[in-house]
């Protein structure tokens, strides 16, 4: 955006204010989705997807889609971390797509055993949004500059929970798949701090999952490293996860972050170049991952999450 102005001297010292605010909106807002539309109504709420193109055009690299955290309270996908990751995707060639989903936590100040049913309610929730907004892309593909059959979905703490469940559901023909495409698959997951949770225990799959890289803080208190059970109810945390599938030889792989908690939930940049490499050489290149790797980058700052109850505190 230009403004010209003849005579700023003359100018009333009211109008500086908003001409200096439009100056800037417009120096940032090439960093801003490039279009938005609405995917779904669910629970009389509007569900939106924001679009983010490749710099360049289209390059022909899978679209990813992304599911951004919050703890299951809120869903923003605008925040600073998030769209610089989307900045960093686009720049690069990938086109991304980053989803609202309905919030089942939302008023919630404490997590414990009676706010568990609510938990996974939250967590289905979640999926069938992420259902609707995948089903939209596909059947609008062109829009999106997008080959329907190399969609990558990508996930961070709630949204890596939604993300891990979804795969899972999916590959166990789970009925709440219906608004899917007969057939559809993800070509690979990202998880970033994710988990599965459920109430049967250790998660099994009828067909192995998509091609999964996993990224967790070995400290990680609020969505756990390991696994964790209360009561027959199960968190399946990433290295958990990682036992599993690595006895029933699944492709995947997983980067432990040595004395890190839950802020690798929000670690897209300083990772950013391991999991381009995973998308390049294993999602995409359809190379068998033996990666299981100790990541030590104290570099990375602390999330002011580090447990449960400082989350849901209010």
């Amino acid at each position: 955006m230009f403004i010209f102005v003849q005579n700023h001297k003359e100018m009333p010292k009211r109008i500086l204010p908003i001409i200096l605010l439009l100056l800037f909106q417009g120096a940032f807002a090439q960093d801003g989705p490039t279009s938005t539309y609405r995917y779904a109504i669910r629970d009389g709420q509007d569900l939106y997807l924001d679009y983010y193109a490749p710099k360049g055009g289209k390059s022909g690299k899978p679209l990813i889609l992304f599911v951004c955290g919050g703890g299951f309270i809120k869903a923003d996908k605008s925040e600073g971390w998030n769209t610089a990751f989307y900045k960093r995707l686009t720049e690069d060639g990938f086109p991304v797509v980053t989803i609202d989903y309905r919030t089942g936590m939302a008023g919630s100040h404490g997590l414990g055993l009676k706010e568990l049913p609510q938990l996974y309610r939250s967590v289905k929730m979640g999926v069938e949004d992420l259902f609707d907004a995948t089903a939209f892309v596909v059947r609008n593909a062109s829009l999106f500059g997008a080959d329907p059959k190399d969609i990558i979905l990508a996930g961070a703490s709630a949204g890596a929970i939604i993300s891990l469940e979804a795969e899972w559901f999916i590959c166990n023909d789970d009925p709440i798949t219906i608004t899917l495409p007969k057939g559809f698959r993800y070509k690979g997951i990202i998880s970033y701090s994710g988990a599965i949770f459920d109430f049967k225990g250790k998660p099994t799959y009828k067909r192995e999952p998509s091609p999964t890289l996993l990224l967790h803080g070995d400290s990680d208190r609020l969505v756990f490293y390991n696994c964790i059970r209360v009561l027959g109810i199960q968190f399946n945390g990433s290295s958990a996860l990682a036992r599993i599938w690595k006895r029933k030889g699944y492709n995947f792989g997983i980067l432990r972050y040595k004395n890190h908690g839950h802020e690798i939930a929000g670690a897209f940049l300083p990772s950013y170049g391991l999991v381009t490499d995973f998308i390049r050489g294993i999602i995409e290149g359809g190379e068998k991952s033996t990666l299981d790797r100790i990541v030590d980058d104290p570099s990375i700052p602390a999330s002011k999450y580090d447990s449960v109850n400082k989350m849901y505190s209010k």
